[in-house]
């Protein structure tokens, strides 16, 4: 009985003639040995024979288009939160990356803002500068230590440039 059961499994892939070789050739064995399967496999052969002679139905009218739009509403009530137009999605590490650099930004500005309105230039160490005269280059870049290089060298030009006027009046 257990053998019959593991063949007769078997059988509408031998009616098709998509079981392999090995398979075949030992089902067809205990067909030559099983009556009961043997039968089997003419009530499949009939049911077979049967279905060829009917025809399919037609279709019922909008037929496709009733199974678009049900579709469509599936797709729509499994879209994940956060979903984008035609079903794309941010992933999830992608949405945290922009959350926290949004709120970094908007941390970054509140701090800016409160030093800018608690604190006056000369608490927080910055230099201060007056808008009527010409700031002094040396200071603000801290190029002090440059003062006693000699000229003609690099650092002697390059203190040279940064004292000469700039063009533009700037």
């Amino acid at each position: 009985m257990l053998w019959c059961f593991r063949h007769r499994k078997s059988l509408s892939a031998y009616l098709d003639g998509r079981l392999p070789a090995g398979r075949r050739a030992r089902l067809e064995k205990h067909l030559a040995a099983c009556e009961d399967c043997r039968a089997v496999l003419e009530d499949l052969r009939a049911i077979g024979r049967a279905l060829a002679t009917l025809e399919a139905p037609p279709p019922p009218p909008h037929m496709a288009s009733r199974i678009l739009a049900h579709a469509k509403a599936r797709q729509r009530e499994r879209a994940p939160r956060g979903s984008l137009r035609r079903g794309l999605s941010l992933p999830a590490i992608l949405r945290h990356a922009l959350a926290g650099a949004t709120t970094a930004l908007l941390i970054g500005i509140a701090a800016g803002w409160l030093v800018g309105r608690h604190w006056s230039p000369e608490q927080t160490g910055l230099p201060v500068f007056s808008q009527t005269s010409e700031p002094d280059l040396l200071e603000i870049y801290n190029l002090d230590y440059l003062v006693d290089a000699p000229e003609g060298s690099l650092a002697g030009c390059y203190l040279t440039l940064l004292s000469e006027p700039r063009a533009g009046g700037e």
